[in-house]
This record gives structure tokens, sequence and C-alpha cells, in this order.
């Protein structure tokens, strides 16, 4: 009987030992991409637009001509209307702020955009003169609604450093999220960026 408690005692020992010297092992630090959500209110989103001075191009989207003129899509920000009756020297003259726009279109002298959830339309017969026609609201569905903060419109990028374990549950995933926040190692921030991940919010 006493060697049997004994060798239960010795078991026991060693099991809690490897599972302490496990432990150790497979824990460490990991550097992860932080993407805190934006959210904005459907008045923010909703405000008239504003036609600007010209801006250098950062972040070019699609891109749509038009008779003399070349419009180019500033990804999440607006449109760049480019005069280009002289290719041989275009002229960038002036930027349309459009909050969220990403893609476009263009009939009978109407400029077609989204502006997050909402499609705008958009007189630049002139188009150097453009003018807001009609908001259409609602065309477009939203990656998430939060009741009390708005629409979700994008992320905002901050680098951290975790510290997992192979006992975390989030061991090994690179993407994973905390309510509304959401990490990705470095492979996987770009899905991140194009709004690929966002079925961690379904």
């Amino acid at each position: 009987m006493k060697l049997s408690q004994l060798t239960f005692l010795l078991i026991l020992i060693c099991s809690i030992s490897f599972t302490g010297c496990l432990k150790d092992e497979c824990a460490g630090t990991t550097t992860f991409i932080q993407w805190n959500p934006i959210y904005k209110s459907l008045e923010e989103i909703r405000a008239d637009i504003t036609v600007e001075g010209a801006r250098t191009l950062e972040s070019p989207g699609k891109l749509y001509f038009y008779g003399d003129y070349i419009l180019i899509n500033e990804r999440r920000e607006g449109i760049h209307i480019i005069d280009n009756s002289d290719s041989s020297n275009p002229q960038n003259i002036s930027f349309i702020a459009i909050p969220g726009n990403v893609d476009m279109a263009v009939k009978d002298g109407f400029l077609y955009a989204d502006n997050y959830i909402d499609l705008l339309t958009i007189n630049i017969k002139d188009p150097k003169t453009p003018q807001l026609v009609k908001r259409t609201e609602d065309v477009f569905p939203p990656e998430r609604i939060h009741p009390e903060l708005g629409l979700l419109v994008d992320y905002e990028e901050a680098e951290t450093t975790l510290e997992i374990d192979c006992f975390d549950p989030r061991f090994g995933q690179d993407v994973f999220r905390n309510v509304d926040v959401i990490f990705t190692a470095e492979s996987a921030s770009a899905d991140v960026a194009s709004g690929k991940a966002k079925n961690l919010y379904e």
C-alpha cells in the first residue's frame, strides 16, 4: 500500500514538473499589429462633400477617363481630377473629398461614387466645378454598426507585443480579435488593411 502511494506521489510530482517545463518552453512573446476600430456617426458620414485644391496622389485606386479628364480614386478619401487635355503634361486641378470612397463610374456627365454606405451622384459636366446632385442612402451594406459609436469605417494601426504560450487558445493564430480590436501577425496584416478580415465581426 505504501509502495503504491509512493509511486503515485512520484508520478504526480513528475507530471507537475513536466507540465511546468513544457509551459516554460512554449512561453514567449509575439509582436502583432493591433487594429483599433474607427467609428463615425451617420451625421459625420453624411456631411456635405467638399471640393479642394489639388492633392498629391498617395494611395491611388480606380482610374476613370472622362473626355479630356482623368478621375483617380484616392483610396477611402476621394477623387482626384486631372486635366489631360495635354497628355504630355497632365494637370492635377482639384480633389473631391469623399470619405470612404473606393469605387466610381461616370455616365452622361454624372459621377457616381460610394461614400461608405451611401451612393453619391455628382454633376461633373464641368469637371472644374463638381456639384453634388443627390445622395442615395443605405445602398451598400455596412461592415459593422455599433449601437452607440456608429458605423465602423476603418482601422487604426498600432504595433503591440503579446505573451502567448501554447496553452493559450490564441497560440498559433495569425488573426484573432478581442471585442472590437483585431490582432494580426505580420503575414496577415495586409488582409485586414484590405478589409478581408471583416468576417471576424460576423
